[in-house]
């Protein structure tokens, strides 16, 4: 027979184990949502015609599409603004916020909208119902695109390596080929962030 301390004692330790396995539990989910990527695309492989954007016929063209409300993206974002110092580019970043139909006008002007206005080596466009995201076939906020001159594309996929994490990537590593105007190993990456059209 258990005394009662020691019945207390078992009753603690199973409330211990439980709260463990709770806990264990839960960072096993929240590993598997950070390091899950966005659903797979089929990007488009050249600049698509139909795009409101304007493909630069001096160098690289850029785009990356964005939820604004994302806060995955931000660290992309940021990334990018790293990088940009670092290799000192000569090209922009289309940024382009993808907005749901429904939402008033001023509704991209929330989250990320202000950071992006601020910053010279981005520039803000408004793609409301996402039809420059399903032209260029980005379902992911976090979705970047690099074009030559002549439209054809370069890389498509994220910049981080899970979800609003920052530090070396794949992504990364092959923009930084691009710009040392080497062929790039990984001519894409996957996309970790909210999706563009389901936040």
């Amino acid at each position: 027979m258990f005394s009662n301390d020691s019945r207390r004692t078992c009753l603690r330790w199973l409330v211990v184990a439980m709260a463990i396995g709770m806990a264990g539990g839960g960072l096993a989910a929240l590993a598997a949502h950070t390091y899950e990527p966005g659903k797979p695309t089929s990007a488009t492989q050249q600049w698509p015609g139909q795009s409101s954007l304007t493909l630069s016929d001096q160098t690289l063209t850029a785009v990356l599409f964005v939820h604004p409300l994302c806060p995955c993206t931000r660290v992309a974002m940021d990334e990018l603004l790293s990088f940009a110092s670092e290799y000192e580019v000569a090209w922009r970043v289309e940024v382009v916020f993808v907005i749901p139909e429904e939402m008033s006008p001023q509704w991209q002007q929330h989250g990320h909208w202000s950071f992006v206005a601020g910053e010279p080596f981005f520039q803000a466009h408004v793609d409301v119902g996402g039809q420059e995201a399903k032209l260029f076939g980005a379902k992911t906020s976090g979705h970047f695109f690099a074009f030559d001159r002549h439209g054809s594309k370069l890389f498509d996929g994220g910049l981080t390596n899970g979800r609003g994490h920052a530090g070396p990537s794949a992504g990364l590593n092959s923009l930084a080929q691009l710009v040392c105007e080497l062929s790039p190993g990984q001519k894409t990456a996957p996309v970790y962030g909210c999706p563009l059209q389901n936040p």
